[in-house]
Formats: C-alpha cells, structure tokens, sequence
C-alpha cells in the first residue's frame, strides 16, 4: 500500500522551515509522496500577501524533490480552503493509499474545531508534529486521547523547527533585509525578480 502525505498551508512565502519539516516527515513516515498544498484562502487567515499563481511558483521551486508534488486543487477549487474537502478528492483519487494528514502543534490543539474533523481522522491518520516549545508532546498526547482518537488514529511525534516564519521574511523584504538562507536560492531568485512582498 503507498504511503502518501499531506501537508497544506498558505505558504506565503515557502520557505527553508517548510522544506525541513517536509524532508522530515518524508523520512520518519516512509512516505511514497508528499502532496504539499497551498491553500486558496486558509480559515485562519483573512488574505494572502501574493496571488496564488506567485505562491504556486514559490512552492515547486522550495519543494523540489522526487518525493513531493506540489497541489493545485484547493487554489482551483476556490473559496475558504476546507482539509475535509481536500481529503474526499484525494480519496477518490487515490482510494486505495494510507493518507497522512501533517500538522502543527497548534492546528492539532485545535483539530476538534475543524469542518467534519470526525469524517478526517476516519479517512487518514493524523499525525500531530511537536514544534511549540509552548505545548509539551505529553499534553498534545493527552488531548489526542480525551479528544480525537476515538475517531480514528493519531500519532504524536517531534520536530525541532527551524526557526523562520513567513511573516519573518515579509518584513525583511519590506524592511530591505537580506533573506538569503531562509529560503531556498531559487525562491529567493522569483521573489527578487517579481518584487514581491515589498509594499505589503
């Protein structure tokens, strides 16, 4: 059975973080193919800095591995982005893989609040990454127990981040500082080029 993950996020801009926590979670679950996807518009967030196309370009330029495909399908589909109706593409697409759900230590504290979060964990394996110093992994552990796991399996590992952030960059950018290293040579190169993030 293929091993297929996914990890979405507005990715504004990708950057060396994102493709760390990829290279990681590609190792440590085995995974046949990461599906790396970029949301149209996150419910957590109001806009996105750059136009979807821009932050696609961004995305298969960090993510450039054999073992991970950069997705489309929320920026076609259009609208607040829902992992509930990413998940039921991929299932029709892809019914017999194990799916992979990735997500932050936040997200995961939150996962209860999510759109049809039951009808999630029944149709893949969430897997809740440790990298908030704020929350410890046995309290993330006791919330997957009180909270998720009886709908379906939820695995708890650890990541230590590296320590970038997309709002980060943007104010480097805007601010006239250098970016380099916190992103990869080439989405270095398409920002600089395009002008982006630098009147936001």
């Amino acid at each position: 059975m293929r091993k297929t993950g996914i990890f979405g996020g507005s990715f504004d801009p990708a950057h060396i973080g994102h493709l760390k926590y990829a290279q990681f979670i590609c190792d440590r679950f085995e995974l046949d193919e990461l599906i790396i996807i970029p949301a149209k518009l996150s419910p957590f967030k109001k806009t996105n800095s750059v136009s979807d196309n821009d932050r696609l370009n961004m995305c298969r330029l960090t993510f450039n591995d054999e073992k991970m495909t950069v997705s489309d399908t929320e920026i076609k589909r259009g609208g607040v982005s829902y992992t509930v109706d990413t998940l039921r593409e991929i299932k029709r697409e892809r019914p017999s893989d194990e799916l992979f759900l990735f997500v932050g230590t936040d997200q995961f504290m939150d996962f209860d609040k999510w759109r049809c979060f039951d009808e999630i964990l029944a149709n893949a394996v969430l897997v809740g990454v440790a990298r908030d110093e704020s929350v410890t992994h046995e309290e993330m552990e006791r919330f997957a127990d009180s909270r998720l796991r009886r709908f379906g399996k939820v695995i708890v590992t650890d990541f230590k981040p590296f320590k970038v952030c997309s709002t980060e960059i943007r104010v480097k950018i805007r601010t006239g500082s250098s970016i380099h290293g916190l992103v990869t040579d080439e989405t270095e190169k398409y920002i600089v080029n395009g002008g982006l993030y630098r009147d936001i």
